[in-house]
């Protein structure tokens, strides 16, 4: 059974003129049932235990027109260097990546409001986007460490 944010993914991806196969309904439902950004490769791996078959390429290629679409954001994070994808859900928010676990929060508190403002005053630049990771130590890890 369909989640009703699943649903509601559907519904968006009916009315964005794709072509909606199972697969592109696979992995919006894998998309949508993440709490984190996904590489290629997992959804690759879940697909494939699930006995779903596709190449990678093929997801590569969806991934690619749903970003084009902007029906999911695509981030690159430093400490693993693959591109990883989520839903566009029009949240605006940020990442915090733990180095050692790899533990991704998101934050929707934006340290970059007010900053737009002033390069656009000094400077005459007008910023469109902007994508922002912190990276460091969660609070598991840095108990870790010895004192």
């Amino acid at each position: 059974m369909q989640s009703s944010a699943n649903k509601k993914q559907i519904k968006f991806l009916n009315d964005s003129s794709l072509k909606i196969t199972k697969h592109l309904n696979e992995i919006i439902s894998i998309l949508g049932n993440s709490s984190f950004p996904v590489t290629a490769e997992e959804v690759y791996m879940i697909m494939q235990k699930k006995k779903i078959f596709i190449s990678l390429s093929t997801i590569y290629r969806i991934f690619e027109t749903l970003s084009e679409k902007e029906i999911v954001i695509k981030s690159n994070f430093i400490n693993d260097r693959k591109a990883r994808f989520e839903i566009n859900r029009n949240e605006h928010k940020h990442h915090v990546l733990c180095l050692k676990c790899h533990t991704m929060i998101d934050i929707f508190d934006c340290p970059f409001d007010g900053i737009d403002n002033k390069l656009r005053n000094d400077l005459g630049f007008k910023v469109t986007s902007h994508n922002l990771e912190i990276y460091g130590l969660c609070k598991n890890c840095l108990n870790e460490i010895p004192s």
